[in-house]
This record gives C-alpha cells, sequence and structure tokens, in this order.
C-alpha cells in the first residue's frame, strides 16, 4: 500500500541481533554496502526472515543427520547462491530455538552442473529414469528422499529422465520452466532421437 510507510534497505546484510536489558530482541545492526551502519529498533517486535541456507554446504553438512558421505562439498543448489544461512546463525547466537535442522531435503530434479531446474522435461511421476548404465532404479512416482538417496548411489551421483513427445511437458518450443529447447540441447544439457537405439547412441548410454 502506498501509506503503509515501508522503507526497504538493499544491499544491507544484517550483522547482528540487538537484545534489551530484559533479553528481548530489539532490533538488529544490519551494515550497507557504502560502510554504513544502521541500528534500527521496533516498537512492537522484530520479524527475522532469513531465508534457508542450501548454498551453504558446511552448513549442510554440519547440520544433516540424513545422508552422511553421499553429500559432499561440490554438491549445489536448486535455491539462489545468496541463501547462505548467516541470519540462522545469528539468531542461534541470540538464543533462538532451530527446528528440522537435521531433516535436508534434496531436489532429485535439477542440472548436475548448474542446479537449475528450467531445463526439466518430463516428470517422474509419468516418466522413465535410469542411470549411466541404462537402467531403472528406482520407483520414479516416489518421494524427493527415496528418489534422492537413489540417485546418488548411481554413477557419477546422476540420473537421465526419459520422456516422450506426450509426456515432455514442452510447450511452443519451451520446457516447464520457460527454457528454449533448442537452446538447451545445442548446450549439451538436453538429448533428442527419434527411436531409443539414437537416444543411446547420442548419450552414450546402452
Amino acid at each position: 500500500k502506498d501509506n503503509a510507510n515501508i522503507t526497504f534497505l538493499t544491499n544491507t546484510p544484517m550483522s547482528d541481533l540487538i537484545i534489551d536489558d530484559n533479553g528481548r530482541v530489539s532490533g538488529v545492526v544490519a551494515v550497507n554496502k557504502d560502510g554504513t551502519t544502521y541500528r534500527i529498533t521496533g516498537e512492537k517486535g522484530v520479524i527475522l526472515c532469513t531465508g534457508g541456507y542450501g548454498a551453504n554446504t558446511e552448513m549442510v553438512k554440519a547440520t544433516d543427520e540424513i545422508w552422511g558421505d553421499l553429500i559432499t562439498d561440490d554438491i549445489i543448489t536448486t535455491n539462489a547462491a545468496g541463501i547462505t544461512g548467516e541470519g540462522i546463525l545469528i539468531a542461534e547466537k541470540a538464543g533462538a530455538m532451530l527446528m528440522e535442522m537435521d531433516n535436508t531435503m534434496l531436489f532429485p530434479m535439477a542440472n548436475i552442473h548448474t542446479g537449475s531446474t528450467e531445463s526439466i522435461v518430463g516428470t517422474t511421476a509419468s516418466s522413465l529414469m535410469v542411470n549411466q548404465e541404462g537402467l531403472r532404479f528406482c520407483d520414479e512416482t516416489k518421494d524427493r528422499y527415496t528418489i534422492s538417496g537413489a540417485m546418488l548411489a548411481q554413477t557419477n551421483k546422476m540420473g537421465y529422465i526419459i520422456s516422450s513427445s506426450e509426456n515432455a511437458l514442452i510447450t511452443n518450443g519451451k520446457t516447464q520452466g520457460g527454457e528454449d529447447v533448442e537452446h538447451l540441447i545445442k548446450n549439451g544439457e538436453l538429448y533428442r532421437a527419434e527411436t531409443i537405439e539414437e537416444l543411446s547412441a547420442i548419450t552414450g548410454i546402452n
């Protein structure tokens, strides 16, 4: 609303929380990219919205109690690059109780090199998934945890979705994420063939 009287400070990450004599969080300390330090207090309280920490592999590994050694240093995220968890650590330092930190959900449908989900063609609910050896390795209709765990056990920790023209979800030459199909094929992120034998030759999968 035009009369909401809200001031947005961009490029001004929080560096600390202000805690009053009663132990109540009453504000934040934030530093702008130009070096200006802000001490901002709230009369009725402070709402802390930190986002997650999926782009902080060290933090993911430190909190995880599901995947163990399957999460390696080079694992990437489908989330934004800035989701690195500093706000969570600042809140914890101030005494916040953290929940579900050990329950790391992996998303198995993404570009293995970029983390992008826009290049997905087809869905696991209606397509086959095979490994580098050409073998189906899981029930494609299962949950993300099950599919991710199965995929991490495969060669190069990856799998391929094989879809047909009927369930590829391509519309006007675009994937369901809006990416241009021809560009993805040219870039080696997507393969297209008229037959299974031709697909096998292109991908090097038996």
